[in-house]
């Protein structure tokens, strides 16, 4: 992994957010103890996705802000938690690898170990999009998947539009029609 500098805490969280300041003091007091965790190795085809993905830092300011806890073991993940080849959900035949990134050197800057040479994970808009279409090929509420949660502007949200658009032909008609309503109500 080569050396690395301990960020400032302070700099992984976007500032407009009223939840950011206490996550900010939780995850220094993580960052003071040092890596609490180690994130999972993502072999060919596998990828970070979900809370666990919105919970990595990016400069846009998006997401969520409880990268120890999300990343801290526990005895049963979340099934977005890896997605893909082999994993219990692959969205990858809805949208290809669209918003699939390498996030190697966010973790690396955190100063957090990880299982493989290269991290990748879903973009925020990606993360968002693989849940809310898991919850639809299951036939679950979609409620619970609240955008302004997690992107703060009109420009994010129609990132996460756009990649649920790529899965339209593939979805049948009343999934498509509960995604719309999701939508229309976020």
């Amino acid at each position: 992994m080569g050396t690395l500098q301990k960020p400032d805490c302070d700099q992984r969280y976007n500032k407009q957010s009223p939840r950011s300041a206490h996550a900010a003091q939780r995850d220094r007091r993580a960052c003071a103890a040092g890596p609490q965790v180690v994130v999972p190795a993502t072999p060919a085809g596998q990828y970070i996705s979900g809370i666990a993905a919105l919970n990595i830092p990016r400069p846009e300011g998006t997401g969520d802000w409880h990268f120890a806890r999300a990343f801290t073991p526990r005895s049963r993940q979340p099934r977005t938690f890896l997605m893909g080849d082999g994993c219990q959900e692959d969205t990858r035949p809805w949208l290809g690898e669209a918003g699939i990134e390498d996030v190697t050197a966010i973790v690396e800057s955190m100063l957090v170990p990880h299982e493989s040479p290269r991290i990748y994970a879903a973009s925020h808009a990606r993360a968002i999009a693989d849940l809310v279409l898991v919850a639809t090929k299951r036939n679950q509420p979609l409620d619970h998947i609240h955008l302004d949660d997690w992107m703060h502007t009109q420009d994010q949200k129609e990132q996460v539009y756009s990649l649920l658009s790529y899965a339209k032909d593939k979805l049948e008609p009343d999934q498509w029609r509960r995604l719309q309503e999701w939508k229309l109500s976020s």
